[in-house]
């Protein structure tokens, strides 16, 4: 198979998309953040944090490009499963705080109260996966 480098073509078009996904969407949500100054009003603030957050699980793909490209390795897989999955559930609270704030505002606290739980499982399972066995329970490189 053709490379270009140490990277592969498929390597390369998908951290190019990984890392133009990325930058578009903190381009984004830094936007949104900034129209808090403008109107004063925190919905900005929960609304950027969430879109720049939601995009999270792509930086580990975007930072291992950019490693690989101009390093020649990747990053460990401990390392990029960290990065793209244990702010996730606190940038989806931030977001359901948001929709609820836009939407359900008479079931905020229920909304968050029952996403809070689900996070709390969500981050214990994953730590407790983390340190048993990475790659038998979480997830190992591949192509």
């Amino acid at each position: 198979m053709a490379t270009l480098g140490s990277l592969e073509i498929i390597d390369f078009v998908q951290g190019t998309f990984s890392l133009l996904f990325v930058i578009i969407s903190l381009i984004i949500g830094i936007t949104i953040l900034l129209k808090y100054f403008k109107f004063k009003t925190k919905i900005f603030i929960l609304m950027g944090l969430s879109w720049i957050g939601l995009a999270s699980p792509w930086f580990p793909d975007s930072i291992s490009f950019l490693i690989m490209l101009f390093g020649g390795s990747s990053i460990p897989i401990d390392l990029y499963l960290l990065i793209g999955n244990v702010l996730l559930p606190f940038f989806l609270l931030i977001w359901i705080w948001a929709f609820s704030e836009l939407l359900y505002k008479d079931k905020q606290k229920l909304l968050l109260a029952i996403f809070l739980v689900l996070a709390i499982i969500f981050e214990a399972t994953f730590f407790i996966f983390y340190n048993i066995d990475i790659e038998t329970y979480l997830g190992e490189y591949q192509r």
